[in-house]
C-alpha cells in the first residue's frame, strides 16, 4: 500500500470529518481508486507557513503529497503543528487574539506585501522540493480565488490544479458560515472531483509544472 500525505488548511481537513476512512469524499475516492494509506494533517486556518513548517517537520516516507493552498494573509498559528493536528488538540483563536487580528488587518496589513512574501517563500519551497524530492509525486490545490493573479506561485514540481476549491465548495448545497460538510463539498462534488484527480494521478504523460484545470462540475 502506497501512503499520501496531505497538508492544509479545512479544504484537506480530512482527519476533522472521519474517524474511518469511508468512501464518501474525493480524498476516500482517490485512497480507494489509488490503494493509498491516508495520513492527513489538514486543519482549519491553516496558513502557508504552518503547511510548510508541518511538511518539513514530517519525517515518514510517502509515495504522493497533496498540498491545499490557502489565502496568503493567513498567519502562522503555533498550536496547527502535526501532534496537535493529529490528535485534534490544536485552539482555535481566542476573543483576544481575534481583536489583535482585526485591528492588524484593519490598520497595518497590506495585501501586496503578503503576496510578496507568500511568493518569496513558496518559489524558495518549491525549489526545496525539486532538490530533495525529485522521484516524490506533488499535487498542489489552490483554496481561494485571491485575484487576478490566481496565487502567488505556481509550482514547477509537481501538477497544478485550477480551478480553486472554493470554487467546488460553492456547487449545491453552499453554506457560507459554519459549513460542516466533509472538505467543504457536497456529495456529488466529492464524486465529479475525485474522478478528476483519480485521473491525474493515473496520467503517466503529465510533467512537473504541469497545470490542469478541473470542470467545476458534478
Amino acid at each position: 500500500m502506497n501512503r499520501l500525505v496531505t497538508f492544509g488548511d479545512s479544504f484537506i481537513a480530512q482527519n476533522k470529518y472521519y474517524n474511518e476512512l469511508e468512501p464518501q469524499s474525493w480524498l476516500d475516492i482517490i485512497c480507494k481508486e489509488n490503494n493509498f494509506d491516508l495520513d492527513g494533517y489538514g486543519c482549519p486556518e491553516t496558513g502557508i507557513l504552518n503547511t510548510i513548517m508541518n511538511f518539513k517537520r514530517y519525517d515518514k516516507d510517502f509515495d504522493v503529497c497533496i498540498f491545499a493552498w490557502t489565502d496568503p494573509n493567513r498567519d502562522y498559528l503555533p498550536t496547527r503543528n502535526l501532534k496537535a493536528i493529529k490528535s485534534g488538540d490544536y485552539q482555535s483563536f481566542t476573543d483576544k487574539e481575534k481583536k489583535i487580528g482585526e485591528k492588524y488587518f484593519k490598520y497595518f496589513s497590506d495585501d501586496s506585501i503578503r503576496w510578496l512574501l507568500s511568493e518569496s517563500v513558496l518559489r524558495d519551497f518549491d525549489r526545496e522540493l525539486l532538490k530533495l524530492y525529485p522521484d516524490k509525486t506533488f499535487i498542489h490545490l489552490y483554496c481561494f480565488e485571491i485575484n487576478d493573479k490566481f496565487y502567488p506561485h505556481i509550482f514547477k514540481h509537481g501538477i497544478n490544479i485550477k480551478s480553486e476549491l472554493i470554487k467546488f465548495s460553492k456547487l449545491l448545497d453552499f453554506k457560507t458560515d459554519n459549513d460542516d460538510r466533509p472538505l467543504h463539498m457536497a456529495d456529488e462534488v466529492h464524486k465529479s472531483f475525485g474522478k478528476q484527480l483519480d485521473k491525474v494521478l493515473k496520467d503517466e504523460s503529465l510533467n512537473n509544472g504541469d497545470i490542469v484545470e478541473f470542470d467545476i462540475g458534478y
